[in-house]
């Protein structure tokens, strides 16, 4: 019985033993976690700040273009990639500025949707969400023909053009990747349609490059998407 007991005791001792022995190298791995952590997040808001390319806009409102220049109007053109997370926020900037400048500007979106894709690749959330903005005409643009036409390269790229078919902006109109709230693409794009002249006619772009066919960048934009949306 006392040897039974011996034994018991030295078991717990052992188990002790090793429990503080995992709880020391639990502590040695906690700041090599803590470092990959801030790393990880460090390189999420770089990217978060990086722009994609900047388009290379025509002046005036491209002739062989099917869509319709505005009459009486401003025209805002924005091109997307249906499957970019960071668009969102593009499309809710849309969202406010065609409520700020309801009976001034007429919209297009264009979903650039990639040749050999399946069909209805391109009505996605984002698809729909541009679907209800009041003013805005939503367009499959089949191999990104007409994004072409205007110079595209990144989704969120927006074009502010007058009544007379004149450039007046070309930019973004977020902060950052796929964040929203006032930034200086949005204000230059009220200022021109408002009061004829801002101090640029430009800003940085932010989201995917148009010609990822499902976006290799996915798995890093809605990394980035979910760690600014908190």
């Amino acid at each position: 019985m006392v040897e039974r007991c011996v034994s018991h005791v030295d078991q717990d001792t052992v188990s002790a033993t090793i429990s503080r022995t995992e709880r020391r190298q639990y502590l040695w791995l906690l700041p090599l976690w803590l470092g990959a952590v801030a790393v990880g997040m460090g390189m999420l808001f770089a990217y978060s700040l990086t722009p994609g390319a900047a388009a290379q806009p025509p002046e005036i409102w491209p002739a062989s273009t099917q869509l319709r220049l505005s009459e009486g109007k401003s025209t805002i053109v924005l091109v997307a990639h249906p499957r970019c997370p960071c668009t969102r926020a593009s499309i809710s900037e849309l969202s406010w500025l065609m409520s700020r400048l309801q009976g001034q500007v007429e919209g297009y979106v264009l979903f650039v949707k990639p040749q050999g894709v399946g069909k209805n690749w391109e009505q996605t959330d984002l698809w729909r969400s541009a679907s209800i903005l009041d003013g805005v005409q939503v367009i499959a643009d089949e191999g990104g023909v007409e994004s072409k036409k205007f110079g595209a390269y990144t989704s969120g790229q927006v074009y502010l053009y007058d009544r007379q078919g004149a450039l007046m902006f070309s930019g973004g109109i977020t902060p950052t990747r796929s964040h929203q709230g006032d930034n200086v693409g949005r204000r230059r794009v009220v200022h021109y349609v408002t009061q004829g002249s801002a101090e640029r006619d430009t800003s940085a772009v932010y989201g995917c490059a148009l010609n990822d066919e499902v976006s290799s960048e996915s798995w890093l934009l809605r990394l980035t998407a979910a760690a600014l949306a908190g």
